[in-house]
This record gives structure tokens, C-alpha cells and sequence, in this order.
């Protein structure tokens, strides 16, 4: 029978360190192991801690062949930590629930407002949709089809219109109407053109004039297969129109979303969606302990 490792600080902290690159690298994947340091140094010396402290303890049956099994528990449990849990917003009040969707062109915004639309019919609520991303011109069309699917209104204008209007629009006749919940579609944008990101002030300064509360959340919609410029994303985003949650996109396949636990760690941004699939069925709340075990255990 294998002998039980000995407590010994210096010992445990190269056998953490490097068997956890092992682990993340063979396991995980590369990106994976990117995700994890980004986390932070402190978050591994409180896994080292935490890994001395069990030996002290003298937990029965660690042993060496144990260990990788060990060390997989506690990086999955200190993802979930990291992560946290924040469950999205749910309708308890006569107020509309008025949610913003931005992000950079392509990551899917427009397909995850239906999505979100059917969610939320299917939690019984009300719905309507803003077309406010009149600069694409597909963008009316292709939100006008996901409505009809969905059996939810749509308040929309011709392609160039104000953004701003059709949100203020979209406000008043989500209240008028009696709805529940109104998403509002934006263009996408990249974060470094300042012309468009005050767009997106403007859009919340109207709202407001309508329900000075709203936007109630505001979701950045982030393509799982984004790297470390999802935390640049976030960041710039989050400093123009103070975003409340992520939904992490295209969650499907080979992609892991590792960067959501850098943006959560950095920005205190949760993720509160995930879609993944094409159909306007999938998409789940998030979980973050299931979340932790695909990022550890999907290869690539």
C-alpha cells in the first residue's frame, strides 16, 4: 500500500504546483490552464494552504496516487467559489423588467434575445422585444422571426432609425401592454470605437425617461471561444453601460468559456446565461459547479 504523503510545506507546495499543471494541461486543455492563473496568485496560495492544512490533518488514504484525483476536487471547488452563483432576474413586481443585450459584433446577440425571449415565455412571462439594432440590416428580420417563433410582440422601425427611439418605444409599450419582461437588441459594436459605445449611454439615458430604474440588468453577451480579450470586452462595456451579467455564447463543441472566471474574478461580473446550441431551446441558467467540471474535463 502505497505511504501517505508527508505534511511538509515546501514539499506539498512544487508537488500542488506542478501536478496541477499536469492535471489542467493534460486534462483541461491549455486554455484551461491559462484560465486558472489568471485567477490569481492569492487564489493558489489559499489552495496551497488549504492542501497543507488536509495533511496536517493527516486525511486518511491521501496518497500519492490520490493526489491528482485530489487536486482536481479542490481546483473544481475553488472554480465554483470564484464563480459564484447568481440567479437571473425573475419578475416579482408590477415594474417591466427592462434587459439591455450588448456586445461586439458576431458573438450572437441577436439569436440570444430569442433565446432569452423563449426562456422566459416558458417561465410564464410576458414578453416583448425591442428591434433597437437598426444598423444591421438583417437585424429587424431576423428578430422579427425569432418573435414570431416565440409568440412575443415586437416593437420595431425601419433599418436606421434612432436606437434610442425604438427603445423608448419598445419601454412604454412593454408598460402600456402589460408585458413583463422587454429585451432590447443593439447593434454590436467594437468597445474601441467611442462614437458607438455613447450610443449605448443614449439608449440608457432614454429608457430612463420612461422608467428611471431601467435598464433593470444589462447583459454582455461574450462568444465562449473568446480569449483574453473577453476581460477587455467586459471591462470597457462595463464602464459605459455598467453591465450586470454575462451570457456566454456558443457554448458548444470544443469551447470552455475560461475567460468568465478571470471577468468574474476581476470585474465581480457573473455569468447568468449560457447558450449552447443554435435552437431557440438551448440555452440554461448557469451552473457553476457544472460549469467547473466541463472547463477541467472537456479536451480539446
Amino acid at each position: 500500500m502505497p505511504t501517505p504523503i508527508r505534511a511538509d510545506r515546501v514539499h506539498y507546495a512544487w508537488v500542488v504546483l506542478a501536478s496541477t499543471t499536469f492535471v489542467l494541461l493534460t486534462a483541461g486543455g491549455v486554455r484551461a490552464a491559462i484560465g486558472v492563473f489568471i485567477v490569481g496568485f492569492s487564489s493558489i496560495l489559499t489552495g496551497l494552504n488549504f492542501i497543507v492544512t488536509i495533511h496536517r490533518m493527516r486525511a486518511p488514504g491521501l496518497t500519492w496516487m490520490r493526489m491528482p484525483l485530489f487536486l482536481w476536487a479542490t481546483y473544481a471547488t475553488a472554480l465554483i467559489n470564484v464563480l459564484g452563483i447568481r440567479m437571473a432576474a425573475v419578475v416579482q413586481s408590477a415594474v417591466v423588467l427592462v434587459i439591455l443585450i450588448v456586445g461586439v459584433n458576431g458573438t450572437g446577440k441577436t439569436t440570444s434575445v430569442g433565446k432569452l425571449a423563449w426562456l422566459y415565455r416558458q417561465l410564464g412571462k410576458k414578453v416583448l422585444l425591442g428591434a433597437a439594432d437598426t444598423y444591421r440590416a438583417a437585424a429587424v428580420e431576423q428578430l422579427s422571426i425569432w418573435a414570431e417563433r416565440c409568440g412575443v410582440d415586437i416593437v420595431k422601425q425601419q433599418h436606421g432609425a434612432d436606437p434610442a427611439a425604438v427603445a423608448y418605444d419598445a419601454v412604454q409599450a412593454a408598460q402600456s401592454r402589460g408585458a413583463d419582461v422587454v429585451l432590447l437588441d443593439t447593434a454590436g459594436r467594437l468597445h474601441t470605437a467611442a462614437n458607438l459605445m455613447q450610443e449605448l449611454q443614449k439608449i440608457r439615458r432614454v429608457v430612463q425617461k420612461v422608467d428611471p430604474a431601467a435598464p433593470h440588468e444589462t447583459l454582455l453577451v461574450l462568444d465562449a471561444n473568446t480569449g483574453q480579450n473577453g476581460l477587455v470586452q467586459a471591462r470597457e462595456f462595463t464602464s459605459t453601460v455598467e453591465v450586470s451579467g454575462l451570457f456566454l455564447a456558443k457554448l458548444d463543441g470544443t469551447a470552455k468559456g475560461g475567460i468568465v472566471i478571470a471577468i468574474k474574478r476581476g470585474l465581480g461580473i457573473p455569468v447568468q446565461f449560457v447558450g449552447v446550441g443554435e435552437s431557440l431551446e438551448d440555452i440554461e441558467e448557469f451552473d457553476a459547479a457544472s460549469f467547473a467540471e466541463a472547463l477541467v474535463t472537456r479536451g480539446e
